[in-house]
């Protein structure tokens, strides 16, 4: 439900706030001219419920800092995840990003919606009632995947994902760096950090923690799957084997 939101004073949440991609130092001075020389021409979104910003949060920086008026709209959504899904998808249908940027948004993306597939999924194999199988005739058992879908969203492959979420775990900061002003590519970059990664296995073994070597072996595995079975994807296999990863370094095995 979308309505227009009346005086209450906007509140900016910190953690909503890191979910919004950074504007460039150059598209920083050009909302700001475009702001002072026209205005904010555009509505802030807020979350009805709470009075949190969801989209807006440059312009509304801008305009507080310089006096500008600005109008607000307000949309109904149920919960924290609810809204963070909002944003993210707001801002892939909105803003000119590259293609680490929406690997990004991706990755929280995926993160937001493997509760809900993971319900979907229970329910599908299911049914409503869990419990209630003998009155199961035909179940629906497709699977619903959260990489899938938040790379459909994001426009770009499950395996851009992947890389991005390896560069992550493992790049040294210049790379990251470089990544974020768009001096190198995904594939650049994952390509150097893997390299890194295999350099030191080979020349500093006792740097390399089990952990970081079992973690790299299996994600060098998921890289190279090819997978020609039509009920399981490159897609499925990775879910899983990350999913590995992420509880083994939890446990601290």
């Amino acid at each position: 439900m979308v309505s227009k939101r009346g005086p209450a004073p906007i509140q900016v949440d910190p953690e909503f706030r890191d979910l919004i991609i950074p504007l460039t130092s150059e598209e920083t001075d050009q909302l700001r001219g475009n702001l002072q020389r026209d205005g904010c021409l555009h509505e802030l979104v807020v979350w009805q419920e709470t009075g949190l910003l969801l989209d807006g949060h440059n312009r509304h920086a801008i305009c507080t800092e310089l006096g500008i008026p600005f109008k607000c709209r307000s949309i109904s959504l149920p919960d924290r995840d609810a809204a963070k899904i909002w944003m993210i998808r707001n801002q892939l249908g909105r803003r000119s990003l590259d293609t680490y940027q929406r690997g990004l948004l991706a990755l929280e993306l995926e993160k937001l919606l493997k509760p809900i597939a993971q319900q979907n999924n229970q329910k599908t194999q299911f049914g409503a009632n869990p419990t209630a199988l003998s009155t199961l005739t035909k179940p629906d058992t497709t699977p619903v995947h959260a990489r899938k879908q938040a790379a459909e969203a994001a426009h770009v492959s499950e395996g851009t994902i992947h890389k991005i979420a390896y560069i992550r775990r493992h790049a040294e900061k210049p790379v990251l760096d470089d990544l974020s002003r768009g001096k190198v590519s995904v594939n650049a970059a994952y390509q150097n950090t893997v390299e890194k990664i295999r350099h030191r296995m080979n020349t500093e073994p006792t740097r390399i923690t089990p952990m970081e070597r079992f973690k790299s072996r299996i994600l060098d595995a998921i890289a190279k799957l090819k997978l020609e079975s039509p009920d399981t994807t490159p897609g499925d296999v990775r879910e899983s084997l990350e999913s590995i990863c992420e509880m083994l370094e939890g446990s601290g095995e």
